[in-house]
């Protein structure tokens, strides 16, 4: 990580410090974001709720009022 960091910096462009728990949905939702139907093919999960549930980064979370 630090060593990209560092080339990140000495070309002058940005990099985000991630995990590798994040790769997996970083790769879902720009896959969903590019059209791809067959995502569950690369996953490796037969239903596509499964993905949505667990991958999907770009659906709005429901948040309810407080009082």
């Amino acid at each position: 990580m630090e060593f990209c960091e560092k080339v990140a910096a000495e070309r002058k462009i940005t990099f985000e410090r991630f995990t590798l728990a994040d790769m997996r949905p970083t790769a879902v939702t720009d896959r969903q974001e590019e059209g791809d139907e067959q995502i569950t093919d690369a996953t490796g999960h037969a239903d596509k709720r499964m993905v949505n549930k667990v991958y999907d980064r770009r659906r709005k979370r429901k948040v309810r009022a407080t009082r």
